[in-house]
C-alpha cells in the first residue's frame, strides 16, 4: 500500500505520521505544494531566497505548523492557544517557528540518527513564546506594534511584499555558498537509551552522580532523564538543558556540603528534606 505524501517536507515516515492537511496554511483543500529538490538544502533566511523558493517554503512550513497546531492540542503544549493565526505577520513567532521547523526536518532527513527528543525539548522551551504577541490569541491582530493590517495567509504568501520581494543578499554570511563542515564524529558513539538497573548500578558504584531524588543522572558529563515507569534512561542531546542540569547539581551539592558541615557540629546525623530535594 502507497502512502500519501505529506503537505510538508520531508514527507515523514509512515509509521510515525499521517500526512497532513493543511488548514491553517490556506492551501486548496487536496493539494500539497510541490515538493522542493532535496539537493537544494534550506538555509531557513527567507529574505535571501528567491520569490518563488520562498513561497514555497512558507507554504511547506505553513501546513507543518497547521498539522502541529492539530497534533498537540491540550496542556502543557496546546499549541492552538499559544500559536495566533497571524503568526506569518510577526516576525518574532515566524523565526521561532522557523527554527523548530528545520531542526524537524533535520531530524526526520533520511538516515538522520538524532533522537526525537531532541525536536521536543526546543517545543517545549520555546512554545511560550509563541505566544507573542498576547492580543493576537485573546482578541484581533495587533497591528500596533508594526504597522501591518490582517492578511489571511492565503493573500499574504501570494500578493503581499514580504513574498514578491526579491531575493536580498544577506552580507553578515560568512562564505554563504560553502557548506558547513560535518561535525566530527565521537571516537566512541553513546547510545540514546539505557536500562534503569544500569543507571542504578552505576549510581550504586560512584559512577554515576543523581539529582536529588529527580530522575535525573549525570555520567562522565552527560546528563540521563528516566522513566523509570518504562524502565530507561534518556540521554540529554540538548546543551541549554544540560548547563541548566549542571546548574541544579551544583546548588544541589552545595546544599549537601553545608548539612553535612552543620551536621559535625552539632553531632547529629538525621537526614533533613533538604537533603533530598534537588533544587530548581
Amino acid at each position: 500500500m502507497t502512502h500519501p505524501a505529506s503537505a510538508f517536507v520531508p514527507t515523514p515516515p509512515a509509521h510515525r505520521l499521517a500526512a497532513a492537511a493543511p488548514s491553517q496554511a490556506g492551501d486548496t483543500v487536496g493539494q500539497s505544494p510541490a515538493q522542493p529538490p532535496e539537493s537544494a538544502a534550506p538555509r531557513w533566511i527567507w529574505e535571501a531566497m528567491d520569490p518563488g523558493q520562498r513561497r514555497t517554503r512558507m507554504r511547506h512550513m505553513a501546513a507543518w505548523v497547521s498539522w502541529l497546531c492539530t497534533r498537540h492540542t491540550e496542556p502543557p503544549l496546546a499549541l492552538q492557544e499559544k500559536i495566533p493565526n497571524c503568526w506569518h505577520l510577526h516576525p518574532g513567532p515566524l523565526d521561532i517557528l522557523t527554527t523548530l521547523y528545520a531542526e524537524w526536518i533535520r531530524i526526520h532527513a533520511p538516515g538522520s540518527d538524532l533522537p526525537l527528543i531532541s525536536f521536543y525539548d526546543a517545543l517545549a522551551r520555546h512554545a511560550p513564546a509563541l505566544g507573542y504577541p498576547g492580543k493576537c490569541l485573546r482578541s484581533g491582530h495587533d497591528s500596533q506594534r508594526d504597522g501591518s493590517r490582517f492578511v489571511d495567509f492565503p493573500t499574504w504568501i501570494t500578493a503581499s511584499d514580504w513574498a514578491t520581494a526579491p531575493a536580498t543578499a544577506i552580507t553578515f554570511l560568512i562564505e554563504p555558498e560553502t557548506p558547513m563542515p560535518a561535525p566530527a564524529a565521537p571516537a566512541h558513539s553513546q547510545p540514546d537509551t539505557l536500562p534503569t538497573a544500569d543507571i542504578a548500578a552505576l549510581v550504586e558504584a560512584g559512577h554515576a552522580e543523581r539529582l536529588g531524588r529527580l530522575p535525573a543522572v549525570r555520567i562522565e558529563g552527560t546528563w540521563w532523564l528516566g522513566d523509570e515507569s518504562a524502565g530507561i534512561y534518556v540521554r540529554v542531546p540538548d546543551p541549554q538543558l544540560t548547563v541548566d542540569l549542571d546548574r541544579r547539581l551544583a546548588k544541589y551539592a552545595a546544599g549537601q556540603a553545608a548539612i553535612a558541615r552543620q551536621q559535625a557540629a552539632t553531632g547529629t546525623s538525621a537526614t533533613t528534606p533538604a537533603q533530598e530535594e534537588a533544587p530548581r
